[in-house]
Parts: structure tokens; sequence; C-alpha cells
């Protein structure tokens, strides 16, 4: 699926800023693009002079709070609640069968929306799932069983849709270089995530407070991705 993607963002080789050498496809000599299968595929180092590079590995960044800092502690989160555990695993399985069905629908949203579109739309859907766990509270547990599907059939996609969110911006030919380097971006949420949501539990009894931080952290993110909808990629600082 990834090969067919083409960035939403370029549309004519006018755009590009390209020649009539690139548009027939040739390579520049020193290697730093090219432009092949519809794809104008940047290097590593032309992607760290795109704006939108950063505006995607910051996207990338607060998204990847969705594993460190809100779905790894949903168990002790669900406890906290008073939930009981047998309760509280159905739960977990409704979410995870969620993210099953998201992990297949999100890519094939993807081709018809891009990635980035699709993205979007998984972060306002977790949005929404965890602010109804947040608004949940006393013996009634349909929010929780709500919040649970609704976050599960949003956040499965994000696996998927985190790579395809590369390709389709900066291309193919470099997507190792240039996916590991964000990937490293996903460190923060991951040491930052758990310990927050331990003292978020141990000054309040609630894992609550660090779910209201998430909110925030992914309305980052939706303000990054919506930014690279819109950003072009500038050709001016390219070689020839």
């Amino acid at each position: 699926a990834a090969s067919s993607i083409v960035p939403s963002y370029v549309e004519t080789g006018e755009q590009l800023g390209t020649t009539d050498d690139a548009a027939t496809g040739d390579a520049s000599d020193d290697g730093c693009s090219a432009q092949t299968d519809g794809l104008y595929d940047l290097s590593l180092s032309d992607a760290l002079r795109e704006p939108v590079f950063y505006s995607s590995t910051l996207a990338m960044a607060c998204a990847s709070w969705t594993y460190g800092g809100v779905f790894s502690q949903m168990t002790a989160a669900l406890d906290a609640e008073g939930i009981p555990e047998q309760t509280a695993a159905n739960m977990l399985s409704v979410a995870a069968l969620g993210g099953f069905i998201s992990k297949i629908g999100g890519g094939a949203m993807s081709e018809f929306l891009t990635s980035r579109t699709t993205f979007v739309l998984c972060l306002m859907g977790q949005f929404t799932g965890l602010s109804i766990f947040i608004m949940a509270g006393g013996p009634n547990m349909t929010l929780y069983w709500v919040s649970m599907l609704v976050f599960g059939l949003s956040f499965g996609a994000q696996g998927v849709l985190l790579p395809l969110l590369t390709v389709e911006t900066f291309g193919q030919s470099h997507f190792g270089s240039i996916f590991g380097t964000q990937y490293a971006s996903f460190l923060p949420a991951s040491l930052l995530g758990p310990t927050i949501a331990g003292l978020s539990y141990d000054l309040t009894e609630s894992y609550k407070p660090a779910y209201m931080l998430a909110l925030v952290i992914w309305l980052v993110a939706i303000a990054s991705l919506s930014h690279g909808l819109i950003l072009p990629i500038d050709r001016s600082s390219r070689r020839d």
C-alpha cells in the first residue's frame, strides 16, 4: 500500500520545483533526491532541512504517548477506578479487539484519505475515548465500556500509520534512515509516561490527571500533523 502513496500537499511539478529532467524520472547526480514511481524521494540530509520533518517528528513523539503514558497504564487505571478485575479484563479485551479492527481499517483508510489525515482522525478518536474515561465515574460502568471501545478503535491503527506517514511525506528510497531518526523521538514517552502516571496516582490516587496531560499532548500532535497538511517542502535550498 505504501508504494501507491503520493504526498497530499504536492501535486504538480511546478510546486516541486523540478526540472524537465526530474519530471522524466532522472535522479540528481549527488544522490540527494530522486523521483521514482510517482514519489519524490528525499535523503535524510534533505529531510533534515525541511520544516515538515520536524512537525512530523513532533507529532510522532506526541502520538507515542498513547503507548507509554496511556494504554500501558490502563489496567492500573481501571483498578484505581474501583472496577472489578474481571470486568476490567473484559474492557481491555474490547479495547484490544477494537485495536485489531483499527489496524485493518486504518491502513485501508490511508489509501483514500492519506496516512496523515487518517492519523489525525485516529488521534481525535483517542482523544474522545480518553475524555469519556476521564468523565466516567460512579457505579454505572457504561461510560467505561464506551471509552474502551472508542479508544481501541482509534489507537490500533497508529502502529500502521507511523511508517506510512514517513513514506508519504519523504518517499521510500531513504525510508530506513529517516524513520529511524524519527523513531528516536519515541523515547521520551517511554521514559516519562509511566513515571508521570505513577506520580499522578501517588498524589491523587487516580490516573486521570496523567490522562488529562495526555489529552494536551495529543492536541499538539494533531496540530503538528495538521500543519503538515498545508506545509509544502521547500525546494529552493536543494542543490541542482
